[in-house]
């Protein structure tokens, strides 16, 4: 959060882990929702 508040280049999103950054690079390149629907069924079950 601190590098958020003082970073001289802003971005529009920011991560919290490595595994965060992944599952959003998931969602962003999937265009109909499969694969995300793929990746997170596994977690119900």
């Amino acid at each position: 959060v601190v590098e958020a508040c003082l970073t001289d280049a802003p971005r529009f999103r920011w991560q919290s882990s490595s595994a965060a950054a992944a599952f959003v690079g998931l969602s962003l390149a999937d265009l109909d929702g499969s694969r995300v629907l793929d990746q997170t069924t596994t977690w119900l079950a």
